[in-house]
């Protein structure tokens, strides 16, 4: 009763593909989080912010990922993380857009 049952070769197949299809996207979004990281370096600059008021946008940037990533992991647990993903994309359109506009 105790033991357990082992997978069959077909839940591997799926859950390599589940992994691999998770691991593109992961890797995509991560890597055009990290590349803009020197274009909102020279936006803060352009908006005359001094290199030390945007090292510290950048600390709570990172700070408040880090503390708020765990709520809102929770958030998808409750309400689906499909629908924290389609969240996120378009709170980040939108702060894109925001990063453009003259204010």
């Amino acid at each position: 009763e105790g033991k357990p049952v082992p997978s069959s070769r077909g839940d591997t197949t799926v859950y390599r593909r589940l992994r691999n299809r998770y691991l593109v996207a992961y890797s995509l979004a991560t890597f055009g989080d990290w590349i803009q990281g020197g274009y909102l370096y020279a936006l803060y600059a352009n908006h005359g912010y001094s290199m030390h008021q945007i090292a510290q946008l950048f600390a709570v940037g990172y700070s408040s990922a880090a503390t708020l990533g765990t709520y809102t992991s929770a958030i998808g647990d409750v309400g689906g993380h499909r629908r924290n993903c389609v969240a996120y994309g378009i709170l980040y359109a939108g702060s894109c857009l925001l990063a453009n506009s003259p204010a």
